[in-house]
């Protein structure tokens, strides 16, 4: 009955945390033919010194998006690197994190992310939490791999993209954020932030499982009471 009942409770939780996604995540050919794509070219000075990085002061701002930094720099890549495609932009320890803020909220976002491992986590313009994605190529030097989000709710305002490998020793390189306007999927004003609230389906669906689990309790406990057995529910 115990096993049962946790069975229960555990299939109504993940169906109440699915139905409540409010983002999807996509790749790069998920974006249609009116996406733009930062290459970060407009960030490398016209004659960079050798060496194939130099550090800027953050925040950096390019084509009306804002780029910062958890400390006063951020570094610029370019030339050949394993961790990026050409130019890139990068925290500037091991730690860090790079916030990325649009100027007008889109429909979908991403943007490689190389180096180090990275968890990007996509917000509504209240800071309301839509959505996050975590890199699953954790390695020194790894290969850029795509974080996206496509929002099925409120439009994405800004990015997060966090260092979750600090101990690796590397910075965290961002290349080629690709953006897409669109309409708002779910009109009107997102909730305070990260308070999900849950749709009319799934108060049904828990309402129904609850209801179940307590009529198998009762007929259970009816069932041994009349065999002569007493039963408290709340002792397991």
């Amino acid at each position: 009955m115990k096993n049962l009942v946790i069975l229960l409770i555990t299939g109504l939780l993940i169906c109440l945390i699915t139905t409540n996604s409010h983002a999807l995540r996509i790749l790069p050919s998920d974006f249609g033919a009116e996406s733009t794509i930062e290459d970060f070219d407009a960030a490398v000075p016209s004659s960079p010194p050798p060496g194939g990085m130099i550090k800027q002061s953050s925040p950096l701002i390019l084509s009306g998006i804002t780029y910062s930094t958890s400390s006063p720099f951020m570094r610029v890549f370019y030339g050949t690197h394993t961790f990026c495609f050409e130019s890139a932009i990068g925290t500037d320890s091991s730690s860090g994190y790079i916030d990325i803020v649009f100027d007008v909220p889109v429909l979908r976002a991403g943007a490689w992310v190389g180096a180090s491992g990275a968890r990007a986590d996509f917000f509504s313009d209240n800071n309301y939490l839509l959505g996050s994605v975590v890199s699953s190529l954790l390695a020194p030097e790894m290969a850029p791999e795509f974080l996206g989000w496509e929002t099925d709710s409120y439009l994405i305002k800004c990015i997060r993209f966090t260092d979750i490998e600090p101990e690796d020793g590397t910075v965290l390189v961002l290349d080629r954020l690709t953006s897409e306007l669109g309409a708002a999927p779910l009109p009107g004003t997102p909730p305070s932030p990260n308070t999900p609230v849950p749709e009319p389906s799934v108060f049904v669906l828990v309402g129904t499982g609850l209801v179940g689990i307590f009529g198998i309790i009762r007929t259970k406990k009816l069932w041994l009471n009349h065999k002569g057995y007493k039963m408290d529910v709340r002792q397991r």
